[in-house]
């Protein structure tokens, strides 16, 4: 589940310790579009566009940060190059009929992945 911060809701990729080196984040798509942050170490992402088109496939080191849009499937995948990688997924709060809404309504589906 994501922690609520005031106007956004925040996703710690593997909780507040992150993951170790070779975790995969699998591949999946959002309702929305949310910004992931990859505060350290190495890794790779992909990113297709809705049609299935390959947008991103890079390694990059952290810090960096990557607009992920609406129905996009994406993976992370931590490479190393820390001794854990940290990265957030940040999400604006939504209602239920998709409109950006100032509080956490309480409406869970908001911030949950989808295949």
């Amino acid at each position: 589940m994501a922690v609520m911060s005031g106007s956004i809701a925040i996703r710690m990729m593997g909780g507040k310790e992150g993951v170790l080196p070779g975790t995969v984040i699998p591949g999946h798509k959002h309702r929305f579009d949310h910004t992931s942050i990859f505060f350290c170490g190495n890794w790779h992402v992909k990113k297709w566009s809705p049609s299935g088109a390959i947008e991103h496939d890079f390694v990059r080191t952290g810090p960096f940060h990557l607009l992920i849009d609406k129905n996009c499937l994406h993976e992370f995948t931590f490479v190393g190059g820390a001794e854990r990688g940290i990265a957030w997924c940040v999400y604006s709060h939504r209602s239920p009929d998709g409109e950006v809404i100032d509080a956490y309504s309480g409406w869970n589906d908001a911030y949950s992945p989808r295949e």
